[in-house]
């Protein structure tokens, strides 16, 4: 369970760099591990969604994590949505800091029609 992703966790690392509150890549790993359950539920959401052309600036990872939560009908960790997106092959922008949180800029759009 411990490997878990964790290629692509550090992949993730790489191109984002901190996510959430993780301040270290084993922190990151550790939170991600702890949620892998949610990693489906987040998967599945981001799979009904549209990739747009470009990265999204105005609405960051955490806002659009919050939708997924109401339509998940769960609370959803910051770093196991950001890692979903990861593997869905949606873009991601290296991270910047709003408030106390570590969020990227993403190109996950509408729901598909």
């Amino acid at each position: 369970m411990d490997n878990l992703y964790a290629q692509e966790i550090e992949e993730l690392w790489k191109q984002c760099g901190q996510i959430d509150l993780s301040e270290t890549l084993d922190d990151l790993k550790r939170d991600i591990v702890k949620f892998s359950n949610m990693i489906v539920p987040c998967r599945e959401w981001l799979a009904d969604r549209n990739k747009l052309k470009n990265l999204k600036h105005s609405v960051d990872s955490y806002t659009i994590k919050h939708l997924a939560e109401s339509d998940i009908g769960d609370w959803v960790p910051h770093s196991v949505f950001v890692l979903s997106a990861y593997l869905e092959g949606f873009e991601l922008s290296k991270s910047k800091l709003r408030g106390d949180v570590y969020v990227v800029s993403t190109n996950i759009g509408a729901k598909k029609r």
